[in-house]
């Protein structure tokens, strides 16, 4: 579960300086007569006219990941009243970050020697 007072450690070791896929913006499109799932971001009008840029729209649906898997999402963040309420779970206990995509953390030098000294740290207890 982690925390003071767990057997168990929990690690999170990931990267955070790719932009990652967090989540889909849905419209409406009049001219086609159909909803339009869009998993990359472009330009478009809301119901009211205004528009919404190309940026915001790429900050919407973005977060800082490994490409793949968000940092919120690692480290839980979206759990933390269901994790405390219910399950005593916490954040992980240790947490490092790197900047690589995501098939290539394993071979991350870095991210290996934080491991280690986190698994070496444990021992020690």
């Amino acid at each position: 579960m982690g925390g003071p007072n767990s057997p168990v450690t929990l690690l999170a070791i990931g990267g955070d300086c790719e932009e990652t896929l967090n989540s889909l913006v849905v419209i409406r499109d009049d001219k086609s007569n159909r909803w339009v799932t869009l998993i990359h971001p472009r330009e478009y009008r809301l119901s009211n006219g205004s528009k919404m840029s190309k940026r915001q729209v790429t900050e919407a649906m973005y977060a800082p990941g490994d490409g793949r898997v968000t940092r919120a999402s690692l480290l839980g963040e979206n759990l933390s009243k269901v994790r405390n309420d219910h399950t005593g779970f916490t954040l992980p206990l240790y947490a490092v970050f790197a900047c690589d995509l995501h098939g290539e953390l394993p071979s991350n030098k870095t991210l290996q020697d934080n491991a280690l000294t986190a698994f070496v740290a444990e021992a020690l207890k």
